[in-house]
């Protein structure tokens, strides 16, 4: 049987949306160099990335602190 993973930090847990950050402007920053004849396009999407990884990451720190 396996054993349940550890509860993560709030440190942790900050890291993981810095993290999730860079992520995001690095999407951004890719999408306008490979859609510059879109770049609003590239804004929607990677809002949309953005809108995704603090949803995940709310879910996860609401979780968290129903234990």
């Amino acid at each position: 049987m396996l054993e349940p993973l550890p509860t993560p930090t709030k440190e942790q847990i900050r890291l993981l949306a810095v993290a999730a950050a860079i992520v995001v402007v690095a999407t951004a920053l890719a999408w306008f160099i490979a859609m510059s004849d879109r770049p609003d396009m590239a804004v929607q999407d990677s809002a949309d990335a953005a809108m995704v990884a603090s949803m995940a990451l709310l879910g996860k720190a609401r979780r968290q602190g129903k234990r």
